[in-house]
């Protein structure tokens, strides 16, 4: 069953976030076999309650274990020290429904 690592973040330095990127997903590729950038969304639409995120990311992994083992990876820690220096957000990991 899919799962799907969704992602709340404001970029603070748009240089280092643009190096982040372009370095995980290439990780993403080479790591990851099924794995889809579904949205990275920077104006996204509120429709109800205060939520005003100012970018949203969401990512689909072939299941939860796969989207864990790559989020907890000692490839992907490194990156994960670099996009918290460039910007703030929160992360969540969902299951999907079949």
């Amino acid at each position: 069953m899919s799962a799907y690592v969704v992602v709340d973040i404001e970029v603070h330095n748009e240089e280092v976030f643009q190096n982040y990127v372009s370095r995980v997903e290439a990780l993403l590729k080479e790591e990851v076999p099924g794995f889809r950038n579904l949205s990275a969304e920077r104006s996204p639409k509120g429709l109800e309650g205060p939520w005003q995120p100012s970018m949203i990311v969401i990512h689909e992994f072939p299941d939860m274990e796969t989207a864990s083992r790559f989020y907890y990876s000692d490839a992907y820690a490194p990156l994960i020290e670099l996009r918290q220096s460039a910007s703030s957000a929160s992360v969540v990991l969902v299951a999907g429904r079949e």
